[in-house]
């Protein structure tokens, strides 16, 4: 926009001076045209030319005027178009403004809604004991997670006595076709109502595990909801350089831990993912409330 404008100023001025050159060039042509007809008065060689100085004064003088009618409208043209070009840029830098302040006005109320943490609440936040999901569970879930630990033992005994009874089977029999083999004698048909008890008796397990896992979880979900506990996380996919962000408790009624993830440091939620989570217990204050 500025190269355009300064490009018709450019233009403007070279006309302009065209202009004046072709006007005053008109108008000394004329005085020399009268000066040659007052001469021819007074020198008797010269007055020959006095008719040809007659017709080119009046060729001048209506070029003069000519002339003159072109500039006048020129300018008349030049202002109209100024008009018309500067009316919409006007009006569009005051609707750019216009934007640029609602703009700053709903920021301003933005920031204005954001809680700054006091220094208190600054200096309690820096002594938080931060723990992974896992020492977590252990540190604050600890009846759940003994009876975790016994039912692991129980799967360890389990698992034991299924592969040593699975080690009787006959090579030909795939494990995973155990349940479609046909025993030749008795002793084969014990053999494998004998394994299939002990498989039976892992899953169960394994099965109990997982559903003690998930109270433990729901337990420390409920437990961030509350505001007892707070978690900290990095927003999935995280870009360098970002900071761990603290999870409001709110949110705690969307998320839920990745069971697929080994270490449980993830949890998602409807167009949400924190991962690298961190959590850590919040102290009381003297009146009984969490900080």
């Amino acid at each position: 926009m500025q190269i355009r404008k300064l490009w018709s100023l450019y233009n403007d001025a070279i006309a302009t001076v065209v202009n004046h050159v072709a006007f005053f060039g008109v108008v000394a042509a004329a005085l020399v045209s009268i000066a040659t007809i007052w001469t021819a008065y007074l020198s008797p060689a010269v007055r020959v030319f006095a008719p040809y100085s007659y017709v080119f004064v009046i060729s001048v003088l209506v070029i003069v005027w000519a002339q003159i009618r072109v500039i006048a409208l020129d300018v008349r043209n030049r202002a109209t178009a100024a008009n018309r070009s500067d009316t919409p840029i006007s009006a569009e830098i005051v609707a750019r403004f216009e934007v640029l302040d609602e703009q700053i006005a709903a920021m301003s109320e933005r920031l204005s809604a954001v809680k700054t943490p006091s220094q208190e609440e600054t200096r309690e936040a820096a002594e938080l004991v931060w723990l992974t999901p896992i020492e977590s569970l252990a540190a604050y879930e600890a009846s759940l997670t003994n009876e975790m630990q016994r039912v692991t033992e129980s799967y360890r005994e389990a698992k034991q006595q299924s592969d040593e009874v699975g080690k009787k089977v006959p090579k030909e029999v795939h494990p995973w076709g155990i349940a479609f083999w046909q025993p030749k004698s008795p002793e084969e048909e014990s053999l494998k109502q004998e394994y299939l008890g002990a498989e039976s008796a892992v899953q169960t397990i394994v099965d109990t595990y997982k559903k003690l896992q998930v109270v433990r979880l729901q337990r420390l979900s409920r437990r961030l909801e509350q505001g007892e506990f707070v978690a900290q996380g990095f927003e999935k996919p995280r870009k360098h350089g970002t900071l761990p962000i603290t999870i409001p408790k709110e949110e705690w009624r969307l998320l839920s831990f990745d069971l697929t993830n080994d270490t449980l440091q993830e949890v998602t939620g409807p167009e949400v993912n924190y991962i690298a989570l961190r959590i850590a217990k919040v102290p009381r204050r003297p009146g009984g409330d969490s900080v």
